[in-house]
């Protein structure tokens, strides 16, 4: 009878209902234009929601190009918190994702904005806050706070898989604009949150090249305080398979005087 009531479950139960306050609270935390197609409870697979069609925008002064599309985003939620009206994803999984990361002339990237220190809104003033929020630019700059704006959405575990992930440098190389493009990317990602010593594994296929692979694995040990990239140790074992490192030549090259 459980069993037949969590499969009845996320067809009787419509979620759509509260896409804008979702999609109000993913543009309110990572400062970005979010769109949303489809929202869908999940049990059977693990209490959550499955979210369809998400789209989130470029950092403004970049490609006018979503940053991320993906066809499905898993989010797998802790039960125990759930009893305590908190929300703690357990799990991410990205199903066939685009992801567009960008490097300007000056060096800034386009999710600089997305590890930006910001101030959490407190509980008890976050429901009168709603409509002067909504009202303020989305690119503003973040005052110096608490974290990250990506790190409210850090799972225990993310998943990425069948990934197409395009990172353009115009620094490199200027005043040629340098285009790295890599194919099937599968991302497994385990203890990104609690300062916890993170486990990677990676791989990919480089579009330009034929049959060839990039295999990353190992550990990303993080500083104890707080999540702090530059303090950061990694510990990663790469293996490459038909490489040919000749497109990557500008990042290797050293400039003269």
């Amino acid at each position: 009878l459980l069993i037949l009531l969590a499969a009845i479950a996320p067809r009787l139960i419509d979620l759509n209902r509260y896409k804008d306050l979702i999609v109000f609270r993913l543009e309110r935390e990572l400062d970005r234009r979010v769109e949303l197609e489809d929202i869908r409870l999940t049990i059977l697979t693990g209490l959550g929601i499955e979210l369809n069609g998400l789209q989130i925008a470029n950092q403004p002064g970049f490609l006018n190009e979503p940053f991320l599309k993906v066809k499905r985003c898993q989010l797998r939620f802790k039960l125990i918190p759930l009893f305590r009206r908190q929300i703690r994803i357990k799990r991410v999984v990205l199903d066939e994702p685009e992801i567009l990361i960008e490097r300007a002339q000056t060096g800034q990237y386009s999710i600089d904005d997305l590890f930006a220190r910001k101030i959490l809104t407190p509980k008890r003033t976050a429901r009168k806050q709603v409509v002067a929020t909504s009202l303020m630019p989305l690119n503003r700059p973040h005052p110096p706070g608490s974290s990250p704006a990506i790190a409210t959405f850090l799972p225990q575990r993310l998943n990425i898989r069948q990934a197409k992930v395009r990172f353009i440098d115009h620094k490199v190389h200027y005043p040629q604009t340098l285009i790295t493009t890599l194919d099937n990317l599968n991302l497994s990602f385990k203890g990104a949150k609690g300062g916890k010593v993170m486990v990677l594994d990676l791989s990919a296929e480089p579009s330009s090249q034929e049959k060839s692979y990039i295999y990353l694995k190992g550990k990303i040990i993080p500083p104890p305080a707080k999540l702090d990239f530059k303090k950061t140790t990694l510990d990663i074992e790469i293996k490459l398979n038909n490489f040919n490192p000749a497109p990557f030549s500008p990042y290797f090259m050293t400039k003269r005087a």
